[in-house]
């Protein structure tokens, strides 16, 4: 009976061992090797290339983060999953090349793109240095097959493993891999180079163009200026999701309404900042301005005296003047507001500007302006494209800016930006895509897609109030409808609301419609625009339907990001600001020629 007991005593005992050895092994497999459970759970995602230098198959490399271990695949692409507290330390190796190594802190929920990561090849003692005993190595092997001599891999150790070596004589490993060599890398290949400023533009047209774009006199109630839906204290727009014009009551900025009896503008006032820079070739939301010197096309056809014309921002300051909701006003305003500009016919371009320039040549401050900008003109040979150039001068001068964190990470300075901000360009050039559109030194294609993006307010569309077809709404063009220019992403965060009908409020709110826009189309959420627009949202079934089904193929695909990564694209985006951009309050004249009042 005794020995039974001991008997069982000590089995359990031996038991006891041999499960918790199964235990051990099953906790060091799981640490070992990535296990699907890992990867389930992982809460960082590494994504990358390795090139082994002189070899076509990179999958005898190792990459180790921590007690994780992966291969990556033969044309040297890996995604690891890990999951860490605070950072990790990556590193890779591979028989005959120096290592290399990165080290960064992380949050979880991340997805970090490395890059394209080259391992020097000639390491053939192993030490991850290159030298003199790597070299005698190789050449006492010269003519064979040693693997560990042959560093490129091709099954003969030849001139080719020698020279390679040779090339990287006296480095060392490991290289140190950071979030700036995959950025620079993906800057190179996105052709960005720093923005510099252009030649400053004459002063005398500066001059002349500030009185202009602050003035009422340019609008046929002397009520509105350019400056009314371009507010410097709005960053270059107004606030609002569409613009009011001519009418419109309560002050200027977010607070504005619509006057009685007047059409509300259909579009949101695009910001204007950088406009002058000379690769722009398009304008407008629906492009209808485009082309270059000697050849813009614009409404105007052939009325527009194109050869006087000093660029394409020149060409869009012509017509705001002309259109009945933004300065012109209506018919009914000729009386009213003793308003000569009211009743000359729609078509008629020329009337138009001819009447304007007739009304600024009676004062005697701008004729005085207009020959100081044009000495070799006299008053007779003046005409509303010489305004023209000098409304553009005033914006080159008045709102270029090119001092933001992102220029000057691209001119070399590291630290201009923070590593949350390097790693949302990272997915903004990588995984979010961003840069199929947003594309250069602009962040702008200049060309139009259908982004599904919520219509509100009047549209755009005469015979269909509410409508608004976009781009097709001048080409006729089916495949163009509801497709709207890409706006440039120079100082983003200062300018919403955002997009071509001012629907969303919030930059996260439009970044996430990118992502996926049919699904953040049908859940749009008008309580966020203002009550007097809330009930404007075209929330039709087939109309959304048409929306879907004319979607630009470059976002049709959803992508998800994580709550973390959206906050890294956000800084991202948030560096792109220049701090001078902020305050604007120092282009604002004290007074205007006319001595109506300034909206700022």
């Amino acid at each position: 009976m005794r020995h039974s007991t001991q008997t069982g005593f000590y089995s359990g005992i031996v038991w006891a061992i041999v499960i918790g050895m199964i235990m051990t092994m099953m906790a060091a497999a799981m640490l070992v090797s990535e296990s699907q459970e890992a990867l389930a759970a992982s809460n960082v995602i590494l994504t990358g290339t390795i090139e082994l230098e002189g070899r076509n198959d990179s999958s005898s490399a190792l990459i180790t983060a921590g007690t994780y271990q992966l291969q990556p695949n033969p044309d040297g692409t890996f995604e690891m999953h890990l999951e860490v507290d605070n950072g990790y330390s990556m590193h890779i190796d591979a028989p005959g090349y120096l290592s290399a190594k990165a080290e960064a802190v992380v949050q979880s929920d991340a997805t970090l793109e490395m890059g394209h990561i080259t391992l020097l090849g000639g390491d053939a003692t192993g030490d991850d240095v290159i030298d003199i005993r790597d070299l005698a190595l190789i050449a006492g092997f010269y003519h064979t097959s040693e693997p560990q001599a042959d560093i490129n891999g091709d099954a003969l150790v030849n001139i080719i493993d020698l020279v390679m070596t040779a090339n990287n004589y006296r480095r060392r490993g490991p290289t140190i891999i950071s979030l700036d060599d995959p950025l620079r890398q993906m800057i190179t290949e996105a052709g960005i180079t720093p923005l510099e400023r252009e030649p400053e533009p004459d002063g005398a047209k500066v001059a002349l163009g500030r009185a202009l774009f602050f003035d009422k006199i340019m609008s046929g109630n002397h009520d509105v200026a350019c400056s009314t839906c371009h507010l410097p204290l709005q960053h270059t727009s107004d606030g609002l999701s569409m613009s009011i014009g001519v009418g419109g009551l309560d002050g200027v900025g977010p607070q504005r309404r619509n006057g009685p009896d007047r059409i509300l503008h259909p579009r949101n006032s695009p910001d204007l900042f950088n406009r002058g820079r000379p690769e722009l070739a398009t304008m407008f939301w629906d492009i209808r301005i485009n082309g270059s010197k000697g050849g813009f096309n614009s409404p105007a056809g052939e009325m527009l005296p194109g050869d006087d014309l000093d660029s394409i921002l020149a060409v869009l300051a012509m017509f705001p003047v002309t259109a009945r909701d933004e300065m012109r006003g209506m018919p009914a305003d000729f009386e009213k507001f003793d308003n000569e500009l009211a009743l000359i016919e729609d078509e008629d371009f020329i009337g138009i500007w001819d009447a304007l320039m007739d009304r600024l040549l009676a004062n005697d401050a701008y004729v005085a302006l207009f020959n100081q900008a044009y000495p070799d003109l006299s008053t007779d040979e003046l005409g509303f494209q010489h305004a023209a150039n000098g409304i553009a001068a005033f914006i080159i001068k008045a709102f270029t800016f090119t001092n933001t964190p992102w220029d000057r990470y691209v001119a070399g300075e590291e630290n201009a930006l923070s590593d949350e901000a390097k790693q949302g360009a990272l997915l903004f050039f990588g995984k979010a895509s961003c840069n199929r559109c947003h594309t250069g030194n602009l962040f702008t294609d200049q060309l139009t897609h259908n982004l599904a993006m919520p219509q509100v307010g009047p549209g755009n569309n005469k015979e269909q109030p509410g409508i608004d077809l976009g781009r097709a709404g001048e080409t006729g063009n089916s495949e163009d409808s509801y497709a709207f220019r890409t706006p440039m992403l120079r100082n983003v965060a200062l300018t919403g609301p955002w997009t071509h009908a001012g629907a969303y409020t919030r930059l996260e709110a439009v970044v996430r419609h990118h992502l996926n826009p049919e699904q953040a189309l049908r859940s749009y959420d008008a309580s966020q625009l203002r009550a007097d627009l809330q009930d404007s949202f075209q929330n039709d079934e087939s109309y959304i339907n048409a929306q879907v089904a004319h979607l630009d193929p470059l976002v049709a695909t959803p992508i998800e990001l994580s709550e973390r990564e959206m906050e890294q694209l956000r800084a991202f985006l948030q560096a792109l600001t220049d701090p001078a951009a902020v305050n604007l309050t120092n282009v604002v004249p004290q007074s205007v020629p006319s001595g109506l009042p300034i909206d700022k």
